[in-house]
């Protein structure tokens, strides 16, 4: 008994040991930073995120953390399409997604592929996003994700379908658009994550604004403004400030338009 005690301590200090010899990192700290990353993304804090981003890669690398990996690379795409370097953004999308892929991490790769869609549009790979899109598609409808992903899903998709009205004026689109936020609505309640809430309700606004339902507008967008100055969301702040202003404007309720554009000025000189 003794001699198995005396063999097990050794193994574990040689473990140790080969741990301290070769450098691995500090995977929970990692961890931890990746997070803080990615709040500050959403806080749009870029310059401290690529900060602590920088800071943590080599470690990262050599942790042989797969998992981890691919996490940061996601991040790295987020903090390069935040500086607009769309194309080394993809580059970090695609080897995340590969990863997260490899690994069987479907809800992990469904978020990659998600903004992956939404850098194609923006580059107005319309043929690639598309592809990219049935893929998920496909996916949502076969595996089990957690409800996180499908509420991000379902914005994703109302947010395309209010682009593609833009284009073709297909009044059609919208209560689609309407339906896939409600939807996410209805997730984003259950699970309690109120940025999610704000991203359905900043949706519904612009959706109802296309319908020319102008209070519904102002209602909905009121309500993602309330969730993201809660949240500290300053760039999403500022978006649905503008949305909201807009509609002021279409009512010619000038004052109040540009009421809210002077509340928020502060925020957007911050963010430039």
């Amino acid at each position: 008994m003794a001699l198995r005690i005396y063999i097990l301590l050794v193994t574990l200090f040689l473990m140790n040991l080969h741990g301290f010899c070769t450098g691995y990192p500090d995977t929970a700290g990692l961890r931890k930073d990746a997070e803080k990353i990615n709040l500050l993304l959403l806080e749009s804090s870029v310059s401290e995120a690529r900060d602590i981003h920088s800071r943590n890669w080599i470690k990262v690398t050599q942790s042989e953390d797969d998992t981890l990996i691919g996490k940061y690379y996601y991040l790295k795409g987020k903090i390069n399409v935040s500086e607009n370097n769309t194309v080394l953004c993809l580059e970090n999308y695609q080897t995340s997604f590969e990863i997260f892929e490899k690994l069987g991490m479907t809800d992990d790769a469904l978020l990659v592929q998600l903004s992956i869609v939404d850098l194609h549009r923006k580059m107005e790979s319309y043929p690639i996003s598309e592809r990219t899109l049935n893929e998920i598609k496909k996916k949502i409808n076969t595996h089990t994700i957690s409800d996180f992903v499908r509420a991000e899903y379902y914005n994703r998709m109302a947010a395309i379908f209010n682009e593609e009205f833009i284009n073709s004026a297909v009044n059609s689109l919208l209560d689609s658009s309407i339906l896939y936020s409600e939807r996410a609505l209805d997730i984003s309640k259950k699970i309690n994550n109120k940025h999610l809430l704000a991203v359905s309700y900043n949706e519904l606004g612009y959706s109802f604004e296309n319908k020319a339902k102008l209070d519904d507008a102002i209602k909905n967008y009121m309500l993602a403004i309330n969730a993201w100055k809660k949240l500290n969301y300053r760039g999403y702040l500022a978006r649905a400030v503008v949305n909201i202003s807009r509609v002021y404007k279409k009512q010619k309720l000038f004052s109040e338009s540009i009421r809210q554009l002077q509340d928020i000025l502060p925020v957007i000189a911050d963010l430039n």
